[in-house]
């Protein structure tokens, strides 16, 4: 690699033929950093190789070299790019305007629990900062936000951003919106900044945990036309309140008290908002790391915060039916395992009670990818509708079909394939042994007909038994009574027979001296 030719400006590699426009490209854009003295030079090398570091070096004339193969792509190039996080808010610099503020930039005030010393400020802060800062750390700066950006469920709330935004000649914004809340680990304002009416915000680590919708939507809108933003956002201003966490004893591990700290202070700023108790639990522990697994051994990307994974899909990178939702993977998970009936129940994300180490075992996460790649095959546009079990109630019987009777080296519309025979093969039987019959009109002559309902067999109790018989067996059991028309009125003649034998001992017992009549 001719290093130190390109940064050095040169246009012909060693033996005078010029470079490609790719590297001539990259020699343009290194000229244009403006602060390029500050950055030295260090090689990415996308491969799956084990050199050792002399060898790296002198492919890379003498600069220091990181190799990423495919595990560290995925983890730490792929999914943070897909879902946002990329790249870290450590310190953020904000600019207020000091214009129509009579006494001062801020209001603050103490408050104290066990642990920390809370410090609230409450000021106006310019949507474009937002929009701003948003643009550039993404999900990132949400990670104790219940939620991510609502592209799709969102869409009246951010139209009603929007356009109180883009009204022409007035701060409407200020009034209409409910205001952002920031999380900070330690938070500067000065305003004596050598700038009239100007001051500057200065946070460490901040975190949005409530206000995400509002400060996404403006990045979105700061996004569409960065060259004319400044007048767009002139003038427009939200009502912001940061609360810095300072440790009263810092000698004092304190991690879990500021975490419990921050989940209590997020479940009450989200309470006047739409926010779902399972976008509240979406950042348990249980969560992340299933989530983790989940993309490194199996490249699923499970969507435990809705619109976590919005960048990817905006930015072309991924497409929504890439994106597992996450009472979807519950579904499924139970389904591949033969519990069906379970797999249907609602609110499923909350109410699985499944513990940490079964749903990250690696036999119960096998089946579940194998019941996931039919899945995809056998309902790709029912999936969409993830919230309603009983519109794919079929598909989650045929994955347990699937993954305990299609051989699993096969191709998946193989699999697929044989497991639509199987069904039909099931059905026939449950007709043949079962009686679920519906009745309808004929269509032209008005007459009443009965016909086999696989929808009343499968809201029955003989539904998840039947699959498991078919399954283990071929066939499902026949429950039907075992004796024939004949032999039924010979026993109805019996059983009359028994009753009078039974009412003329009585009466003679009745009648008699000898005591009450026998039990």
């Amino acid at each position: 690699m001719e290093i130190d030719r390109i940064t050095g400006g040169k246009t012909e590699d060693e033996k005078g033929e010029g470079y490609n426009g790719k590297i001539q490209g990259l020699i343009r854009r290194i000229s244009e950093i403006p602060d390029i003295g500050r950055y030295n030079y260090h090689v990415v090398i996308l491969a799956n190789c084990k050199l050792p570091a002399e060898q790296l070096r002198k492919l890379t004339d003498g600069h220091p070299a990181t190799v990423f193969n495919f595990e560290r792509s995925y983890n730490e190039l792929v999914f943070p790019i897909v879902s946002g996080t990329y790249f870290k808010a450590q310190e953020v610099t904000i600019r207020l305007d000091l214009n129509n503020k009579s006494a001062g930039a801020k209001t603050s005030y103490s408050v104290g629990t066990p642990d920390y010393q809370c410090e609230i400020t409450v000021l106006f802060v310019p949507t474009l900062e937002i929009a701003r800062a948003m643009d550039k750390y993404r999900n990132s700066i949400l990670e104790y936000n219940p939620r991510s950006y609502l592209e799709l469920e969102g869409q009246q709330v951010n139209a009603s951003i929007r356009e109180t935004l883009l009204r022409p000649d007035s701060n409407a914004f200020a009034l209409m919106n409910n205001g952002i809340t920031i999380l900070s680990d330690e938070t500067n304002l000065n305003e004596r900044i050598g700038q009239e009416n100007k001051a500057q915000l200065h946070l460490v680590r901040p975190q949005i945990i409530n206000g995400g919708q509002t400060a996404y939507t403006l990045s979105r809108i700061y996004s569409e036309d960065k060259q004319d933003a400044e007048e767009r956002f002139a003038g427009k201003e939200v009502l912001t309140k940061i609360i810095t966490l300072t440790a009263k004893d810092t000698s004092k591990e304190t991690s879990a008290e500021r975490l419990s700290l921050i989940d209590e202070i997020s479940a009450a700023s989200n309470r006047q908002t739409p926010v779902i108790n399972a976008d509240r639990v979406s950042n348990d522990l249980m969560y992340t790391k299933l989530q983790g697994i989940l993309f490194e051994r199996y490249g699923v990307l499970f969507e435990r915060k809705r619109g976590e994974f919005n960048d990817g899909v905006v930015a072309n990178y991924i497409n929504r039916s890439q994106i597992l939702e996450r009472n979807l993977f519950f579904r499924i998970f139970f389904a591949s395992q033969g519990r069906l009936n379970l797999s249907r129940k609602k609110r499923i994300f909350l109410q699985h009670n499944v513990r940490l180490e079964d749903l990250t075992s690696n036999a119960f996460l096998d089946v579940f990818a194998e019941g996931y790649d039919l899945f995809k095959v056998l309902a790709p546009r029912r999936a969409i509708d993830q919230q309603n079990a009983n519109r794919y109630r079929d598909v989650l019987a045929k994955v347990f079909i699937g993954v305990r009777k299609a051989d699993g080296h096969a191709p998946i519309e193989i699999r697929a394939s044989l497991v639509e025979v199987l069904w039909e093969q099931l059905l026939t039987q449950v007709a043949q042994y079962r009686a679920y019959a519906q009745m309808s009109h004929e269509a032209g002559t008005g007459k009443r007909r009965s016909y086999f309902s696989a929808d009343r067999w499968m809201n029955s109790a003989d539904f998840e038994r039947d699959m498991h018989d078919f399954v283990s067996n071929g066939k499902i059991k026949d429950r039907r009574p075992l004796i024939n028309e004949e032999l039924q009125i010979e026993f109805r003649e019996l059983l009359e027979e028994a009753k009078d034998k039974r009412d003329e001992e009585t009466t003679v017992a009745v009648g008699s001296s000898e005591g009450s009549p026998p039990a």
